[in-house]
């Protein structure tokens, strides 16, 4: 299944995101310009930079 999700930097978002991607769905993140996404690439998430007021976003510690 194809899912889109946001979120996919924060702590909750990034532990769903890797369930996901454990059980072979295909993810397609919505992550701030400034938002570390080192760890969704390496789950081969399709990433999509959008700027928002206020977006922030950093990538949560999977240790």
């Amino acid at each position: 299944m194809r899912i889109f999700i946001t979120g996919a930097t924060g702590f909750i978002g990034y532990l769903v995101t890797r369930l996901l991607r454990e059980q072979q769905h295909d993810i397609h993140a919505l992550v701030c310009p400034a938002s570390e996404v080192a760890e969704l690439k390496k789950l081969r998430v399709e990433l999509t930079r959008i700027s928002l007021p206020g977006c922030a976003g950093t990538i949560a510690s999977s240790t």
